[in-house]
């Protein structure tokens, strides 16, 4: 029988939602609808409710008690923050270990096709199939699909590495170090499951403070906290609930959570992410915020973050109604959420800078690093205040105040000012600008590689600035990683390498971690995808070359220009007969005239290249 239930409008959402009751005290019935209609959709919202419970008799029975509609904002907004933190942490050890391997490759001067082979036929028919399941299944994958069908059994290791799961990608490392008799490879593959009992202890460490020892933590002080068991059980009930969390997944977190083996809980649900390219939502995303050291070299008090983490733990995930509280009572780390949420728009679905501005100013009062930095951000950016001198003068205050407290933001934001000489009573000095720089990456800043490559290239030194690139590049930084594959696209530093150019604008573009680099996808459309490149078995892909042009055509006047081409050259391939071709011309040199680098110039040097592609007259009227 087949279920054709209609879509409803966002009015019958709502009344939908009261039938189930489902209240609007907190968040009105308007607000509701902006919400549904901007910020997230009707059905992954409402999935959330099934964390609360019903009435189970009487007039109510099968209504919700006293769930609110702000209270599944709160949940949609907990679920999108901590995807992306576990995806973040997950992608870091992946990204990385990939990295370490093709080094090693290198070193050992490995043929990088032999080594795959070998390490397949080395496998019994088994694990074999196993692998070979593994890859058909991801011959429809729009990110390795290709790949899969292009090399087909013959995979080269950079290849074999970006389509196989995790898991094999360990198993396969954990060859290399034998076939290369590698002691450091060796100490790293047994040292990983410390590592994951460091990081596990640290979060301990910050639960009991003084109760737990990270350097001597082990596996059995973990399995045996209750308070950590706790937080478990919540992720557990979290997990059941959660549409996107497979029923495998859920049955497994339980047998650990029944077994008391609470670090495999928690290594489980962040291989999972990896294994199973899935979010669910996990670990909280601001533990590990206070787990970064400069925390500790503040006056803020143990008590602020003990009485923070308390929130967290009678909740078992991040409750935003119980930050707002905690706010109230001037809490820096609840003020400093606050204070983010209200700068992205993530609490009410509008940007609110003075909003911001007054809990950033709150938490920098108790000397937050990063809210000092953020308020000198906000008057460096014009966000509040005139844009006067003035304003420029506080900027500069607070970004110095969070350089004192130890903030890396802080230092890299001092560095530029002071390259550029772009304050009053601030001159230009190269030397301490790169002090700033440097000082900054040692607190953990990527950013600051970004700038130490850009002084370089600005100064022609390319060796300097590629190396600058490349340390961000490997940390997952996007826009480093565009400026290695320029580099070895114009054979800058290195010599020409397109194979190469062609992945680092690829990891750019998939770039999760930080702002994605636009120009990465315009690179990769441009110059690879538009033409092909036969040399390194890259097809004309035109499709491709639009599909990642047109996400980038809000941000780069260059991405729609391309596009007038590319369109331009399709209408006179067909003839001048399809007018979705047309349409598509007049609606790019539409966008194009919106951007304020679009001058007469520009349009008349467009006007020209389109007519290079074709050595026949044609008609530009269009333009």
């Amino acid at each position: 029988m087949e279920n054709n239930k209609p879509r409803l409008s966002l009015d019958e959402q709502i009344q939908h939602l009261k039938d189930k009751g489902i209240l609007f005290d907190i968040m009105d019935e308007d607000s509701a609808k902006q919400y549904l209609k901007y910020n997230n959709n009707y059905y992954k919202l409402t999935s959330f409710r099934k964390n609360y419970d019903k009435h189970p008799g009487g007039e109510n029975k099968g209504k919700y008690i006293r769930l609110e509609f702000g209270y599944l904002v709160d949940m949609s907004i907990i679920d999108m923050r901590l995807r992306y933190r576990v995806v973040e942490m997950a992608l870091d050890i992946e990204h990385h270990t990939k990295l370490q391997l093709l080094r090693k490759i290198d070193e050992y001067d490995e043929d990088g096709y032999q080594i795959v082979k070998d390490y397949i036929d080395l496998l019994d028919e088994k694990y074999r199939n196993y692998l070979f399941n593994e890859l058909n299944r991801n011959r429809g994958n729009a990110y390795c699909g290709d790949m899969i069908e292009k090399y087909d059994g013959n995979y080269p290791v950079w290849v074999f590495l970006e389509i196989i799961p995790f898991g094999r990608m360990v198993a396969f490392y954990y060859f290399c170090a034998n076939r290369f008799s590698d002691k450091e490879m060796k100490n790293n593959f047994e040292q990983d499951k410390n590592i994951f009992v460091l990081t596990i202890g640290k979060i301990l460490e910050l639960i009991d403070f003084e109760e737990v020892n990270i350097n001597t933590i082990t596996i059995e002080q973990i399995n045996n906290n209750l308070k950590l068991k706790h937080i478990c059980n919540k992720l557990y009930t979290i997990s059941k609930n959660d549409s996107d969390v497979s029923i495998r997944l859920s049955n497994e977190l339980y047998k650990y959570l029944e077994n008391c083996d609470l670090y495999n809980f928690l290594i489980q649900v962040l291989f999972y992410v990896v294994l199973e390219k899935k979010q669910p939502i996990f670990i909280n995303e601001q533990l590990n915020d206070i787990i970064e050291k400069n925390i500790y070299d503040t006056n803020i008090s143990v008590n602020d973050i003990q009485e923070f983490i308390k929130i967290q733990l009678n909740s078992g995930i991040w409750s935003i109604r119980g930050v707002k509280e905690l706010a109230k009572k001037n809490n820096p780390f609840a003020c400093f959420e606050i204070a983010s949420m209200e700068f992205h728009g993530i609490a009410t679905g509008k940007v609110r800078y003075e909003e911001a501005y007054k809990y950033y100013k709150i938490a920098a009062e108790h000397n937050h690093p990063v809210a000092n930095w953020a308020i000198g951000y906000l008057y460096y950016k014009g966000f509040i205040g005139n844009k006067s001198k003035r304003d420029m003068y506080l900027a500069f205050k607070y970004f110095n105040k969070a350089r004192k407290l130890r903030c890396s933001n802080a230092f890299n934001s001092l560095g530029l000012i002071i390259l550029n000489g772009s304050f009053p009573h601030v001159k230009y000095d190269k030397i301490k600008a790169i002090q700033m720089f440097e000082k900054a990456i040692s607190l953990g800043n990527i950013y600051a590689y970004n700038n130490l490559g850009k002084l370089y290239e600005d100064e022609k030194d390319y060796q300097k600035a590629f190396d600058y690139y490349l340390f961000a590049a490997e940390l997952g930084e996007s826009w480093a990683a565009n400026k290695i594959g320029e580099f070895y696209r114009k054979g800058i530093a290195k010599g020409k390498d397109l194979e190469k150019a062609f992945y680092y604008y690829t990891i750019s573009s998939d770039s999760l971690k930080f702002t994605l680099c636009p120009w990465s996808k315009y690179n990769l459309a441009k110059y690879f995808y538009k033409d092909g490149i036969l040399e390194i078995n890259i097809n004309q892909n035109i499709s491709k070359a639009i599909e990642l042009l047109e996400d980038i055509s809000d941000d780069l006047v260059e991405a729609s220009i391309e596009l007038l081409y590319i369109y331009y050259e399709l209408y006179l391939k067909n003839n001048k007969k399809n007018k979705c071709y047309l349409d598509k011309i007049n609606f790019y040199k539409e966008k194009c005239e919106k951007f304020d680098t679009y001058d007469n110039k520009l349009k008349s040097d467009i006007e020209d290249k389109l007519k290079q592609i074709y050595t026949k007259t044609a008609p530009l009227d269009i333009l």
